[in-house]
């Protein structure tokens, strides 16, 4: 598991405050977006997409000191590259959207398939963790 790790490996006290940021950044812009609050979508959105990639590099940081099956790795891989390519069109379809109303619902989409990548890849990012072991 994420938190059983060696005195002389990273801590995963840094991918946990990360983690939970990006799920307060999410929710915070699901929230503000939906209820037409601009401004606070603006801080909220940017944030969780930084938060995401913080989490990222501290999972980066932590998986250097497992030993995960292959096939898990590679499985885990396909969801989380997804995710992570999927994060664009989201990004793009925003600042679009500052100019041209007419992409909200574009954006709405992107954001949704998004969202589901990126549960699917956390989903198999935290089963991978619990088939590792520690180096």
């Amino acid at each position: 598991m994420l938190v059983q790790t060696p005195v002389d490996s990273p801590s995963a006290v840094p991918f946990w405050i990360a983690f939970v940021a990006t799920l307060v950044c999410v929710v915070g812009a699901l929230v503000s977006g939906y209820r037409c609050r601009r401004r606070l979508h603006l801080v909220f959105g940017p944030a969780a997409m930084v938060a995401l990639a913080f989490a990222i590099v501290f999972t980066e940081q932590l998986v250097r000191r497992y030993e995960f099956p292959r096939e898990n790795l590679d499985f885990h891989l396909v969801f989380a590259k997804s995710a992570a390519a999927l994060a664009l069109p989201v990004i793009i379809t925003g600042i679009v959207l500052l100019f041209r109303p007419k992409v909200r619902k574009l954006h709405l989409v992107c954001v949704w398939v998004w969202l589901a990548a990126t549960l699917v890849a956390t989903g198999t990012g935290f089963w991978m963790f619990s088939t590792g072991t520690l180096r």
